[in-house]
């Protein structure tokens, strides 16, 4: 998730108050990409050299 008006919207869910985890959402609002950036890929997976 890296919409921040949607994370807040978990959080409610979640019974937690946004206002507790703006340090966190802040850092979205200044546009986080879509998975920071990391994902396992097969090479990993596998040990392989680069």
């Amino acid at each position: 998730m890296h919409d921040p008006k949607m994370l807040e919207q978990r959080f409610r869910a979640k019974g937690l108050n946004p206002t507790d985890f703006e340090f966190y959402i802040k850092a979205f609002r200044y546009g986080m990409p879509p998975h920071a950036g990391w994902g396992p890929r097969p090479r990993e997976a596998r040990h392989d050299p680069p």
